[in-house]
């Protein structure tokens, strides 16, 4: 949406002094940026790609005539789009993830943060990463924590704190193990919106992911 894309605009912005030194000091032209959201490969390139290629493009071609070029790609959608391949053969400059993915490329590849998008619930920012338990509002079945047990329950991608880790934590804290005391357990990966049509179709009881996601989302029916 319009809201995201200025976000993501002045985080563009922000940028573009490292992105200015790099290009000082390699002397190097083209770049590519890879970048994951809790979606499709094809519903990913849509949406940032906008802001990542298209908008640095126009920026730099204002302001440095053209002198750097930019590719924006989907990553870590699926196997074979894993970024510490692209990121091992030199062939990604920058990478849009989740915290937890890029403490990872921080630690393993000696990447630093350049920008923190912060995510927003009703509007407001949260000042923190938040994890949802969530199942329909119409689920009677369903009306606390402890009502979980023996339900059937969605997982996201299990490398984001967010969608896994933390409801993990939150139900272990409540007594219930998720690996034990479920009677259902779907893996959904690197695509979250699967996992909410199965909740609203009643094919699941509910759910694990990040809040700032589910916001954007049709959190009111939740």
């Amino acid at each position: 949406n319009f809201e995201f894309s200025m976000k993501l605009s002045l985080a563009c912005l922000a940028a573009t002094a490292a992105v200015c030194a790099l290009h000082a000091s390699a002397q190097k032209t083209k770049y590519r940026i890879g970048g994951w959201l809790p979606a499709t490969g094809d519903a990913i390139y849509k949406k940032l790609k906008p802001v990542y290629e298209d908008y640095l493009n126009d920026y730099f071609r204002r302001e440095y005539n053209g002198s750097a070029t930019f590719e924006f790609v989907s990553v870590d959608y699926s196997k074979e789009s894993y970024s510490d391949s692209m990121i091992s053969n030199k062939t990604l400059d920058f990478l849009h993830s989740i915290p937890g993915r890029t403490v990872c490329v921080e630690a393993e590849f000696g990447w630093m943060p350049v920008v923190t998008q912060r995510g927003r619930v009703h509007g407001l920012d949260p000042g923190v990463q938040g994890t949802v338990l969530f199942s329909m509002k119409t689920n009677t079945n369903i009306k606390n924590i402890s009502d979980f047990r023996g339900k059937r329950i969605g997982i996201g991608y299990l490398l984001a704190s967010n969608s896994y880790h933390f409801g993990y934590e939150l139900l272990l804290q409540n007594g219930i193990n998720l690996f034990t005391d479920m009677s259902m357990l779907v893996f959904y990966g690197y695509d979250y919106q699967p996992m909410l049509d199965d909740v609203t179709k009643e094919k699941l009881d509910g759910g694990i992911l990040t809040s700032t996601w589910l916001a954007d989302n049709n959190y009111d029916i939740f």
